[in-house]
C-alpha cells in the first residue's frame, strides 16, 4: 500500500494528533522513572510542546537551558552542556 496520497502535516495516517501526543506524554510522565524525576518531566513536557522556531536547534537549546533548567539569559550551550546532558538522561532514563 502506498503512503504516497497521505495528507502532509497533523492528521497523516500513522501520526498521532495533538490530544493523542498528549496522552502518550502523561503515560509517560507517569511511568516509574519520571515519577520520580521532576527535571525529566518538566524536560520531557518543554520538548513535546515545543513548537518549531527559525533557528530551531540553537533556539530550542537555549530555551530550554533557561526555561526548563533555570540557567541564566546569558547562558551559552557552548560552554554550558547541560541540555545535551539532560537530553542524554531523559533518553537512557536515568
Amino acid at each position: 500500500m502506498s503512503h504516497a496520497a497521505d495528507p502532509v502535516g497533523p492528521g497523516r495516517i500513522g501520526e498521532p494528533d495533538r490530544a493523542e501526543k498528549r496522552v502518550q506524554t502523561e503515560r509517560i510522565l507517569t511511568s516509574g522513572i519520571f515519577r520520580k524525576a521532576p527535571l525529566l518531566q518538566k524536560f520531557l513536557q518543554f520538548i513535546t510542546d515545543a513548537k518549531p522556531r527559525a533557528d530551531a536547534a540553537r533556539s530550542a537549546e537555549y530555551a530550554v537551558a533557561v526555561e526548563v533548567l533555570g540557567r541564566k539569559t546569558d547562558f551559552d550551550p557552548a560552554s554550558d552542556t547541560v541540555v545535551a546532558h539532560t537530553g542524554l538522561s531523559t533518553a537512557d532514563g536515568s
